[in-house]
């Protein structure tokens, strides 16, 4: 088993301590991207920007010649505070407590401290046959804009590792996702004679139930599961005694790896174009493919191989029913992706986010021979 020096751990504790102490709520990344900047350039590396925009970037910092061969990518936004979870960091037995702490600033630690020992062994005898770059990415909880407009801006890469809360264990799929705006139009009427109106409330459940019944008969994993649908918002009506002309409502549905998505976008446009529900009307929020890398791609066995060498396990291999910012690497550039770090998922987004520090340090060393064993 290997071990992170004790000077690296306190190298984490310190970073992450920082990091989440800055408030860094998605579309809100300038502060944060401007400290990693200037931390990077004092360690000696030369990042670059990849903007977003007037005032948003994407940062990259590399080590080796070449093209690139492998990147690791974490994300530097949070979602907005929730209840204790804020941008104030602090320590209780051995946790780091605070807003962003799991996801994503733990990994994104993790990430840094491998850097720093790799460019450290490069400059003696770490030989490395390409570039390996860290992607600090922006707009992650946007549906992750910051590595679309990175690889549409021509960012490219071989192989990919994102760094998220997954316990440790190789994340090779997770589902894709597809949000619709929907608007169905009615008829007002008085309460008492609602057989004169067309209630839009009831036309939205008739066409979400339309809309579920073709998400379910779409392809499954063994993996990730089966497809769904959740109604996550709906608004209509203003009194009971009135019959509702207008209802909006949201929907996020979760595809399978596999899935021909515009086949899944075809079949979606062909129900609002039925006669019954012309007047309704949809925008898509987000459409994002889901990720589903081979068993035996080398990507996975070195991870899986480099975790075993640190923790004196294997990690598992599993899939996953979020999005992450690997499905835009898998979609775009068309490369072998995996997402793996430190952290518990379900404690992302909670009010009482953290992560062990002790599984930050176990990261940052995977990570570190991970690389060596890649490149």
């Amino acid at each position: 088993m290997l071990k992170l020096k004790t000077k690296d751990k306190e190298f984490c504790k310190r970073l992450l301590t920082d990091l989440v102490n800055i408030r860094s709520v998605s579309g809100e990344e300038k502060e944060i991207i401007e400290y990693l900047e200037k931390f990077f350039s004092r360690l000696g590396f030369k990042p670059r920007r990849i903007p977003r925009g007037a005032r948003r970037s994407n940062l990259v910092i590399s080590i080796g010649k070449g093209e690139p061969i492998l990147c690791i990518n974490a994300h530097a936004d949070t979602v907005p505070p929730n209840g204790k979870s804020q941008a104030k960091a602090s320590l209780r037995k051995g946790k780091l407590y605070g807003l962003g702490s799991a996801d994503d600033k733990g990994p994104l630690v993790a990430a840094i401290c491998a850097f720093k020992n790799l460019a450290c062994s490069a400059k003696k005898n770490l030989s490395l046959k390409g570039r390996i770059d860290l992607f600090v990415s922006i707009g992650e909880e946007r549906a992750g804009e910051g590595t679309e407009i990175g690889i549409k801006n021509g960012y490219k890469c071989k192989a990919v590792v994102v760094g998220e809360p997954t316990g440790l264990n190789v994340i090779r799929a997770h589902s894709g996702v597809y949000f619709l705006d929907i608007t169905t139009c009615g008829k007002a009427a008085h309460g008492s004679r609602p057989w004169l109106g067309k209630n839009a409330i009831l036309e939205m459940i008739d066409l979400v139930n339309e809309i579920k019944n073709v998400v379910r008969k779409r392809k499954k994993s063994h993996l990730v599961g089966e497809p769904s649908l959740n109604l996550g918002t709906i608004q209509a009506g203003d009194i009971p005694n009135r019959v509702p002309d207008k209802c909006c409502a949201k929907i996020d549905m979760r595809l399978m790896p596999g899935e021909d998505m515009a086949s899944f976008r075809k079949a979606i446009d062909r129900i609002f174009k039925k006669k019954r529900w012309r007047s309704a009307s949809y925008t898509v929020m987000q459409d994002r493919e889901p990720l589903g890398t081979d068993k035996n791609d080398v990507l996975v066995k070195a991870m899986s191989q480099a975790a075993c060498d640190v923790m004196g396990r294997f990690p598992e291999c599993l899939g996953n029913r979020g999005w992450t910012d690997a499905g835009n690497f898998d979609c775009f550039l068309n490369v072998p992706a995996i997402v793996f770090g430190p952290g518990e998922m379900g404690l992302a987004h909670s009010q009482n986010e953290h992560i062990k520090l002790e599984e930050v340090y176990c990261a940052a060393k995977i990570y570190e021979q991970f690389i060596r064993f890649y490149s």
